[in-house]
């Protein structure tokens, strides 16, 4: 059963590398731009990080026997009325098996 946890009890780096292994045939297709996007999820690991008590709180990681599989990225601040999903991210070996629509 898929679990989800705060991304403060994984090492930092992990959204970073589950960006990496979901958008492998991205950077490979796309070599020219392969460090801009590499940083900015860089980037997006560290705030999240960073900022466990706020931006953390909004990006769980996915967990399927304790081996994370991906993650959503979501912003509240426009809550009741709507949410804004930043990332859905689902790693390729996981993918086709509901997860992503679970995380949402």
């Amino acid at each position: 059963m898929i679990e989800f946890k705060q991304a403060n009890e994984f090492e930092r780096g992990i959204i970073y590398k589950l960006l990496c292994k979901s958008y492998a045939e991205l950077l490979k297709a796309k070599p020219d731009y392969a460090e801009k996007y590499k940083a900015n999820w860089k980037k997006a690991d560290d705030d999240t990080l960073d900022y466990s008590d706020s931006i953390g709180r909004c990006v769980p990681i996915s967990t399927l026997n304790d081996e994370p599989i991906g993650f959503i990225s979501w912003d509240p601040r426009r809550i009741p009325n709507e949410g804004e999903v930043g990332q859905n991210c689902i790693v390729p070996s996981h993918r086709g098996k509901g997860y992503g629509k679970l995380q949402i």
